[in-house]
Formats: structure tokens, sequence, C-alpha cells
């Protein structure tokens, strides 16, 4: 509603931004015209013949005021700015003690810089009321860094953005923009508060209400109703920071510190690496280098041909440079492109790669993971997996047969492998189908969460894109019938079947042998392995069938941990050979279950496998334990 206003944003609490805001809200409610302040408390009686009310004395009593002379801007006091003196004193407080503290960082730097274009030295509080000094700020206008610049701004002044790079997150290159942009501001308007609308307003609104007015002040033209909204607030706020930035004693900010300035040195380096390569041999942290360099979007170096300049803590330049020269760091890192298929996960393009969901989601800035089709990610070369490999290699994918025939002469059949829930609504508008022939082509409800292990059979028009989703053959698809007792076990194994963590064993069925006591042998249920082997309850179990067994991957207690779990539960520790005279086979324990446990806990103090606790217990899809539920613990 208010368009860009002041961007006192992260990592301060909403609570304060909130508190700004609402303020600034205030104001606009309720525009102030100019006042001049006096020097003093005014006060003046009512002529008593002008009328017959008692005598009423008016008092406005001004807040102290350090020497205004030391400023080199011309400060305007009225009725706005000592609003927001008094609002930096009470509400707003906080916020101005934590960007006074963090302006430290930068002051030396920025005041240089504004030196050097002959701009006043004051208008470093511009980046205080803009950003609280925070080079991660974005505003509700898309404006980020220190001083607030959107793209269009920023690439007329040569701030470099690309897939590696947002300079306007760098606290020298933006500096040294934004002095141009006021420097230019200034030559145009020749006064600095017309200068700071412009910077927020925009040069075209402001330059249209002083031709309406025929004035060059400010405060003229908020009076005759132009500069409205958010310019209207926005240079009364720069300037009361200014005058308690010049004594904060003065206004009760008595232990106010600024913080130590930043120090580094710069080093060239080949690009194309990421930062934690370059901080190990620098000797310093990771988290030292994006403080210097937080104008790299995906934490790595940009494979620039000349390299890149890093900025190093200082001292590190050394050990960084003689590790170069040693290692010869020279070959960059290599990036595949990918571009995201309707229905891929992070988890899939991850080990489609070989790298962690960590480092893509880095990479990318992908904070919460989320994908969008058609998106180009860049996925690290991995020096582990050299080729890129099929993510739907080892998937159980189930698909309902509705044992229909369907015949479209001018469509192709295709087969979507669901890796993540999701609505039969979404699927079909992705696909340009109808929901209705959706749910028909696979006997499901349209209503029903489609969910993962699920194959959708899809008939598709001729022209349809197909690189644009992530399919399946035919081949890769079991098929069971609707309402078949083995195709809800399938669906229900395929849903909670991790196959990143399985080891798949092969077993050839001896003579005797039932399909329970192989279960329990390997401590899975008999679903599970007909599941993963493809079986139908009415297939029979004879010598020499081999069966696919999933066993978890997922490690238990070894060691001393084992040996301790052990101890716990008077038994013998995993991997441990039990005498050869040992008789029958021990019983199944029996446990309570306690606040706070789950299947895998437990699993872990009794070193045995979350699939055998599930087996030997009956439990199947997500379960829930409650307190005081007893289980029985597989031997």
């Amino acid at each position: 509603m208010l368009g860009p206003l002041l961007a006192l944003l992260a990592p301060l609490p909403l609570s304060e931004l909130e508190v700004v805001r609402a303020f600034d809200e205030q104001m606009l409610a309720a525009d102030l015209g100019p006042l001049a302040a006096p020097s003093a408390p005014l006060s003046f009686n009512i002529p008593r013949e002008l009328t017959s009310q008692p005598v009423q004395v008016f008092v406005l009593r001004t807040p102290p005021l350090p020497p205004l002379k030391s400023l080199t801007l011309p400060i305007s006091l009225n009725a706005q700015v000592l609003s927001y003196l008094e609002f930096f004193q009470g509400r707003g407080r906080a916020t101005f003690a934590k960007s006074y503290s963090r302006m430290g960082r930068y002051e030396e730097l920025i005041t240089q810089v504004l030196d050097k274009h002959k701009l006043p030295p004051e208008l470093i509080y511009l980046a205080m009321i803009e950003s609280g000094f925070q080079n991660d700020a974005v505003s509700t206008a898309s404006a980020v860094g220190l001083w607030q610049f959107v793209r269009r701004t920023g690439d007329s002044y040569g701030l470099r953005y690309d897939a590696w790079v947002d300079e306007r997150r760098d606290f020298i290159a933006s500096t040294d923009a934004a002095a141009r942009h006021l420097r230019d501001l200034y030559d145009h308007f020749k006064s600095y508060n017309l200068a700071l609308a412009a910077y927020n307003a925009g040069i075209g609104t402001v330059t249209r209400a002083v031709t309406r007015v025929n004035s060059n002040d400010l405060f003229t033209l908020h009076r005759y109703g132009h500069l409205q909204g958010a310019a209207g607030v926005y240079v009364p706020k720069i300037l009361a920071a200014m005058i308690i930035g010049q004594d904060p004693g003065l206004y009760g900010f008595h232990d106010l510190k600024k913080e130590p300035p930043l120090t580094f040195e710069e080093v060239e380096v080949p690009g194309g690496l990421d930062l934690g390569t370059y901080a190990r041999h620098a000797k310093v942290e990771r988290a030292d280098l994006e403080l210097l360099n937080p104008a790299l979007r995906r934490g790595y170096v940009p494979p620039d041909a000349n390299g890149y300049t890093l900025r190093v803590p200082v001292g590190a330049g050394a050990p960084l440079e003689a590790a170069l020269k040693q290692l010869e760091l020279k070959q960059p890192q290599l990036f595949y492109e990918h571009k995201v298929r309707f229905g891929e996960t992070l988890s899939d393009i991850a080990y489609r790669y070989g790298v962690s969901k960590r480092s893509l989601r880095q990479i990318n800035d992908l904070p919460d993971g989320r994908l969008e089709a058609g998106a180009l990610l860049l996925a690290p070369q991995s020096r582990r997996v050299t080729a890129p490999r099929d993510p739907l290699s080892d998937a159980l994918l189930v698909a309902i047969d509705p044992q229909l025939n369907f015949s479209y002469p001018r469509r192709q059949l295709v087969y979507f492998p669901v890796r993540q829930p999701m609505s039969v609504e979404s699927v079909a508008s992705f696909f340009r189908v109808a929901p209705s022939e959706l749910s028909i082509w696979n006997s499901v409800d349209p209503e029903a969460t489609l969910q993962k292990g699920m194959a959708l059979r899809l008939y598709l028009a001729e022209g349809f894109d197909l690189t644009s989703a992530l399919l399946v053959t035919p081949e890769q698809v079991q098929l069971v019938a609707p309402g078949a007792a083995e195709g809800d076990e399938a669906l229900s194994y395929a849903e909670r079947r991790d196959e990143r963590q399985l080891k798949q064993v092969t077993h050839v069925v001896r003579s005797g042998q039932t399909l329970r006591a192989i279960a329990e042998r390997y401590g899975v249920t008999p679903e599970d392995i007909r599941a993963e082997s493809g079986l139908r309850r009415t297939t029979p179990i004879y010598a020499g069938l081999k069966l696919t067994i999933p066993a978890s991957a997922t490690p238990g207690p070894s060691g001393a941990a084992a040996r301790a779990a052990a101890k716990r539960e008077g038994r013998r520790p995993a991997g441990l050979r039990a005498s050869p005279r040992g008789g029958r086979r021990a019983a199944p324990r029996r446990y309570t279950v306690r606040e706070g446990d789950t299947l895998w806990k437990i699993a872990q103090e009794h070193g045995v496998s979350v699939e055998r606790l599930r087996a030997v217990n009956a439990l199947r899809g997500r379960v829930r334990l409650s307190v005081g539920q007893t289980l029985e613990i597989p031997p």
C-alpha cells in the first residue's frame, strides 16, 4: 500500500520491522505539514477581547538539539522531523541502536567514497534508513543490498548481476554506485532534500512536483499535496537519524558503541571453486569469506576466465597464495546445466549428479528446496560420479491397471512416476488432460492425494514435449489389478521405500522354505518381498525361485555403542558370534514405549533394524507410537 518504505530488514526481528512500518503509516495518516521549530519553547496568550472563554496557554516543546552547525547538510526542523526524533528515542530505539552499531563496519569506507564524489558525509544515514547496514536486505519492491538498488537502477550504474554475482549486495561496489547516483540527483535538483526524495520516489516524480508548485523546497511540495505517501516521511526520517547521530548520548544512547570496521586483503583466485575450498587453504572459516564477499550468490567464485578478486581476512592472503601455487588450483569447477522436469525432486537431481541437496540449494539459491518445472539449475560435476545417473533405476513404481482398452489415434501412451505427494488436478493440468480422464485411466479418486511410488498411465497429445516431465518406460512399471490385496501392499511399500538407503539381496529358495520363514530370516515382511520381487499372492514359492529381498542400508550401533546397548538390554552385542551349542533361538523381548520414542530410536537402542521391528509387530505405513504401547523386540 505504501510502496517502497523504510527497509530495515533482516536480520531484524519482525516485531521491530512492524514497529517502524506502523509509525510510518501513523505519520502518513496524520499528514503533518511543515512547522518551523523555535529555538526555545514558545508561549502566547489569546487576547481577552477576542474570546469570552478563559485564557489558554499553548506551549510547544522541542527535544534537546545538538549543535547543527557541524552538519554539512542543511537540516529543516519541522513536525515530521521532530516526530521521528521522538520515535527513535521510544518505540524505534532498538532499531536505531542496532543499525548505528552496525554502521561501524562500513563507516570509514563509505565516508571515503562520499568524499571522493564531493558529497556530505551525513549521507551515510541514507544507508541506515534503507537497510540498517544489512547487505542481504530485500525490500517489498525487490530492492536489494546496503543501498537498496532495484535491478534497473543497478544496471544503469554498472552493478554486475548474473547467475554468480549480485553487486547490489557488495558493500564497496554498491557504495560507489550509490554515491554516483546521489551526485547525479544533487546536480539535477541542487538540493539534498530533493535528491534524497528522488532516491526514494524517483527523479520523474520529484521533477513533476517541482514543476507544478514552482518550488524547490521539499516541505512546500509536501504541504501543497505533492510527494505524498512514502516520500513524505522518507526524508524526515533520514534527517532525524542524522541529528541523533551527531550526539547519541544527548538522546539517551549512552552505552551505544559502533562495531569495529571490516578489514581485509585481496587475492586473485581462479574461478569456479566454492568458498569452502578457499577457506580451508586460507586457514579461515567459510563464514569469514561470506561476510567479506556478500556479492557471491551461490557460494562459488564465478568461473571467470581471468580469475576473481577475493577478499580474505587480514593475514590470510599469504597462506592462500602459497596454497594456490603449491596445489595449482587452476582447474575451475565444472557444472552441469539441468532443466528441471515436472515431477522431479531435489533428491532425484542430487542423486543424478552425485552431489548433496545442501549444495544444490546453496548454488541455486533454493532455501526451501522447492523446484519449478522448466527452471535451469547448476549442479557441480562430482569426481565420484563421472556421468549423470538415472534416479529411477532402482525405484519401485506401481501402476493400477484398470483392465480397460483405450484407443486414441492421435495420442501417445506414457507413464509418469509420482515422487512426492501431488494432487490429481495438478498432474492433469500440467499434462493438459482432464482430471476425469486421468482418474479413469488409473482407477484413482479425483480427490485423492497421489503418493510416492505410484506410476500414472497418461495418453498425451502427439505434440506434447515429453522432455518437460519426468517419465519412465512401461518396463519400469509394475502393473497391479485394481482392488487387489497385493496392489495395496505394493503401493504401501513403495510409498515408504527409500531406494537410496536400500540394499537388495538375491535369495534362492531352498526346498521346504516358506515366504514367511524367509522374511523372518531377513527381518522384513512377506508383503515387502512380494512387492520387491513383483510376485502376486497366488504365485507359488518353490525351490530355485529367486527372490529380491529389501535390506535397509541404515547402519545400526557398532563398537562401544553396540556393547552399551547390549549391556542395557542384557543381550549379546550384534556381530558377536554366539556359542555353537547355544540351543534354541532366543524369543523376542517386550518393550514399553516411552515419551519421545520413535521406531528408529528404539531400533538403535536394541541393535535391530527398523524393518525387523515393523515385521515382528506387523507395523505398516506411517506409524505413530503411543506412550505405554508394547512392542516386541526381535532377537
